[in-house]
């Protein structure tokens, strides 16, 4: 069985078109289609989207010194 790659978008009503395919008319094929890896969009609003985080002690409590009430309580 000899196989083809192809690449192809998927239009608006769901169909894909493939043209010039090297085999005769009527020939009977499999067809498998599979995801390819959805390319990064960078958005600006958004630059930390998709980059790896590291949470260092994430249980320590954050800004604890702009409480009012924790500065009075010393």
């Amino acid at each position: 069985m000899e196989t083809y790659k192809v690449e192809a978008t998927v239009e608006e009503d769901g169909s894909i078109s493939i043209k010039g395919l090297p085999l005769q008319a009527g020939e009977k094929v499999k067809v498998a289609i599979s995801r390819l890896k959805q390319k990064v969009i960078k958005d600006s609003k958004h630059p930390l989207w998709g980059k790896p985080f590291q949470l260092i002690d994430p249980f320590r409590p954050v800004a604890e010194d702009d409480w009012q009430v924790l500065r009075d309580a010393r």
